[in-house]
């Protein structure tokens, strides 16, 4: 099963160097095939005249060259343009106050406001790659939609960036940490088996059977997240699971993770309380309807691909041991 965007390249045009590096990461999680990073709208445009990319993302406020001047020149041939028809994703904080028109009028192809999820970014990129491969700038919605004003909880443009820093953030934590505890899952669940075989006397063969079972789920879950995707309630669900497995390889995972230091400080320091603040926030600006396009989000996750999205609803959950 291959990720949407596993062949695609895509330009990231951001001057906030901490912003830019976990947008990346985020990604490199996704499997986009090529990922470059541009400081400002001069930088970007020089890449994109030879990276032979399949979507930008950018922001309005960069120096010297800024958003709306990279997608204008974009969308001139004559400025040496090689795809004047280039998706290009504005990314501004809520908290600024947009002129809609001028937005269409420069080129844009979407709009999404900070903060931001990992699932607000697969869900666009995906749409954007499934539906607007060849640009054109989209029809204003009728009725418009109004700006409103921004959450009382955003500050400034700058805080909206730390929110999505707080999101992306955690998100590639948590899909590490939990990644590691499926592994340790893995080896435990291995070393449970060998258990179980070495007594068979005190075990009947459905326990085998049974645990098999769990280590096929593992080698599943752990590929999906290798290949990218995972939502994170999804990351939420499987790691709850993680933690009610059987006594006899909760046993084992105990002393395994207990003996890795550096995943133990990993645990520690993920923020959840924040993180939830920060989602709060986020589901609250990406449920109204895009300023630009109108489409609200279930419009864009209906338009976007979901035939690579995993389903954990496959997952085995045997019968623990009373």
């Amino acid at each position: 099963m291959k990720s949407i965007f596993h062949d695609k390249s895509i330009l990231i045009a951001i001057d906030n160097s901490p912003i830019a590096r976990i947008l990346s990461g985020t990604l490199e999680i996704l499997q986009f095939d090529a990922i470059d990073i541009a400081k400002d709208g001069e930088e970007a445009f020089q890449a994109f005249q030879t990276g032979n990319h399949d979507i930008v993302v950018t922001e309005l406020f960069m120096n010297p060259v800024d958003g709306r001047d990279l997608v204008r020149k974009i969308r001139d041939e004559r400025a040496g343009s090689p795809n004047i028809f280039a998706p290009v994703l504005l990314n501004v904080a809520q908290s600024v106050q947009l002129d809609i028109e001028s937005i269409r009028a420069d080129g844009f192809t979407d709009l999404l406001l900070s903060p931001f999820s990992f699932d607000d970014v697969k869900t666009r990129l995906s749409y954007i790659l499934e539906n607007c491969q060849e640009h054109t700038t989209p029809s204003a919605p009728v009725p418009a939609v109004q700006q409103e004003a921004p959450n009382p909880q955003s500050e400034s443009p700058e805080h909206d960036q730390e929110l999505v820093k707080s999101l992306l953030g955690h998100y590639l934590d948590h899909h590490e940490t939990v990644l590691k505890k499926l592994k340790f899952a893995q080896n435990a669940t291995a070393k449970s088996i060998s258990d179980i075989r070495k007594e068979l006397e005190e075990h009947d063969n459905a326990s085998i059977v049974n645990f098999s079972k769990f280590e096929a789920m593992w080698e599943e879950i752990i590929d999906m997240f290798v290949k990218g995707g995972i939502s994170e309630d999804d990351i939420f669900k499987i790691e709850h699971l993680i933690t009610n497995v059987p006594e006899d390889i909760k046993k084992h995972y105990k002393q395994l993770t207990q003996q890795d230091k550096s995943f133990l400080k990993m645990v520690e320091s993920l923020n959840h309380d924040a993180y939830r603040k920060a989602r709060d926030i986020a589901l609250e600006v990406q449920a109204k309807p895009n300023l630009l396009t109108g489409m609200t989000p279930d419009a864009y996750k209906e338009k976007s691909s979901e035939e690579d999205d995993p389903d954990i609803g496959f997952i085995f959950r045997p019968t623990k041991k009373s």
